[in-house]
């Protein structure tokens, strides 16, 4: 979705579902953070659009659940992957919804088969700044605070793109990542 698209019926759900009425807040959002607010439409549900078409054509409930990642188009299982411990990755983002990854956590301690964290490295400190993943990272790094391992002996598997992150992205450390309910 592209900023021209947003409707009217898009502007009422975020104003009332996540930004709690403030308009400026929105309008903040839709100049400085527009990846964000796009990520927060992917929640919106059809019927509190009805004159709009939201669902992404890789989105199964309320989250995304494919090897594809939205952020650059490609095929995460298809890339080379790196073991990164918790401690050398950096957020792109800096909100991630409880109810995802809480879905992620069960996913892990099931052994289920997860789609790959995607990270890119940074060229200037070496650390790993994911792109695509930050639900998936986030239940990852609560299930090791939860087994009470220390953060430096905890790894993630990443699939390292070469696509680096867009100019002016904020970096956040995973403690400094705020979990909303949802």
């Amino acid at each position: 979705m592209q900023k021209h698209e947003l409707t009217e019926h898009h502007r009422q759900w975020l104003l009332a579902e996540e930004y709690q009425y403030n308009h400026q807040a929105l309008e903040a959002g839709l100049l400085n953070e527009w990846e964000y607010v796009q990520e927060l439409l992917r929640f919106c549900p059809p019927a509190a659009l009805p004159l709009v078409q939201l669902e992404h054509r890789r989105q199964r409930g309320s989250f995304v659940d494919s090897p594809m990642s939205i952020e650059t188009e490609e095929n995460v299982d298809r890339l080379p992957k790196k073991r990164f411990a918790l401690t050398q990755l950096r957020s792109t983002q800096w909100i991630v919804f409880r109810s995802v990854v809480d879905h992620y956590k069960r996913q892990y301690r099931q052994r289920a088969r997860v789609p790959s964290v995607l990270i890119t490295i940074d060229p200037h400190t070496g650390l790993g700044c994911v792109k695509d993943g930050h639900h998936r990272l986030t239940a990852q790094y609560e299930l090791a605070l939860e087994s009470e391992t220390s953060l430096d002996h905890c790894e993630v598997v990443g699939a390292v793109t070469r696509k680096g992150v867009r100019p002016g992205s904020m970096f956040y450390q995973l403690h400094e990542m705020r979990v909303e309910n949802r």
